[in-house]
């Protein structure tokens, strides 16, 4: 009997706004978007449950314009659709989950509580109040800036007004999500739950609005661009309600947070506002192998793969200029992890072996602080050891799924 394959029921497929040169569309399942070509999208449109392997088949292959017998099209159908849940079988719900890049997380609001708490929020993206907030944010960031000494006031702060500057802080970084949120729900995408992860072995707020890659590549720049708008807001907020006191410190961190959230090379908001701009998704993917690519070219004189993914030219120097950067700034980043740690190791060293009898002298002496000191100071290479791990662990990953590719290619058929 012929096989009758049927889609999965939860299945959506929109149109997909990139720069390629050819039409793609963005699939959604099971909580997973999937960037499929409109070869593929033409397929998923043959499979309606009543047609045979047969039939589809030999539809298939008038599209595409090559002959595809019924075994060579399941093939393809159990390797792209199937395994990642498209189809209405017994495999949608055993297909391999992709990895988030978060290592924990914890939700802390509902996408319930959170598109409620938006519903109000997301005129702050209206184009008219967009552009008086913009307005009052860079005037008043002036003035801030050409009147406060940061210096002087980081001397002045005490130890209770710091507690009080880090409460603030993490409340901006809270509202950065659902700046995030807000955008999605103004674009009209309902915004997933808000909550606490772990990224890089950091501690890092997340804001899921995932439903945005259906919509335009601009609506999608301001939703990424979205958090940091919110974090912006509350300069003015701050300054003037803060004003003449050592709190209003709680400026500088939000611009220096919002800088470090323009990153490019991590997965930050920066990363995600260059990959629309560019209208390349999987950017830090694509430019990889478009670097490898070039490379073979030119040292070892193999002919390039055409990728499925079409780009210009001026796009595919970025993306080249791109990857060499990206690579580079990694390179700085693991050199600077092992320089600092290595200042920090014979510290560390000396503190392991004297921490039991100092815990002991802490406990009866009642007086913890200068355990707290040396926590303080170990701290950071601790952090920085974590994270070295966790890069070397993904290098060796890396290294195997390659090594295992190779070897799959290289078996005869």
């Amino acid at each position: 009997m012929l096989i009758v394959p049927s889609l999965n029921k939860n299945l959506e497929i929109y149109p997909f706004d990139t720069s390629s040169k050819k039409q793609k569309y963005i699939a959604c399942v099971n909580n997973r978007q999937f960037e499929i070509s409109e070869k593929l999208y033409k397929l998923i449109k043959l499979i309606d449950g009543k047609k045979n392997i047969k039939y589809i088949a030999h539809q298939y292959s008038k599209i595409i314009g090559k002959t595809l017998s019924p075994v060579e099209l399941n093939k393809i159908i159990d390797k792209q659709l199937s395994q990642n849940g498209f189809l209405d079988n017994e495999n949608t719900n055993t297909y391999e989950r992709k990895k988030s890049i978060l290592l924990f997380k914890y939700p802390m609001f509902s996408s319930k509580i959170v598109s409620s708490t938006t519903n109000l929020s997301q005129y702050f993206f209206d184009k008219y109040i967009f552009s008086f907030n913009l307005v009052i944010i860079i005037i008043s960031s002036f003035i801030f800036l050409n009147n406060t000494d940061i210096g002087q006031l980081i001397i002045l702060i005490s130890p209770q007004e710091m507690i009080i500057i880090y409460l603030l802080f993490v409340f901006s970084i809270l509202f950065h999500e659902f700046g995030h949120a807000s955008a999605s729900k103004y674009y009209g995408k309902e915004p997933g739950e808000i909550g606490f992860g772990i990224y890089l072995y950091f501690p890092v707020f997340y804001s899921d609005v995932s439903h945005v890659w259906r919509i335009k590549r601009k609506q999608r720049f301001f939703v990424n661009i979205g958090g940091i708008y919110f974090q912006l807001i509350l300069l003015p907020i701050f300054y003037l309600l803060l004003y003449n006191t050592n709190y209003i410190v709680i400026n500088y961190l939000i611009l220096f947070s919002i800088l470090t959230n323009l990153n490019p090379f991590f997965r930050f908001d920066g990363y995600w506002i260059v990959s629309d701009i560019s209208g390349v998704p999987n950017l830090r993917e694509r430019a990889k192998k478009i670097l490898i690519e070039t490379i073979k070219d030119l040292f070892y004189k193999k002919k390039i793969n055409k990728q499925d993914y079409s780009t210009s030219r001026k796009l595919n120097y970025f993306l080249l200029l791109y990857a060499i950067i990206s690579n580079l700034f990694f390179l700085y980043f693991v050199i600077y992890i092992i320089l600092s740690l290595s200042e920090h190791l014979f510290f560390y060293i000396e503190y392991i072996e004297k921490f039991p009898s100092e815990f002991l002298t802490c406990i009866n002496l009642q007086n913890c602080s200068s355990i707290w000191e040396s926590l303080k100071q170990l701290f950071f290479p601790i952090m920085m050891t974590l994270v070295l791990i966790m890069l070397i662990k993904n290098l060796i990953i890396r290294t195997k799924n390659r090594m295992k590719e190779h070897s799959n290619s290289a078996r005869p058929k």
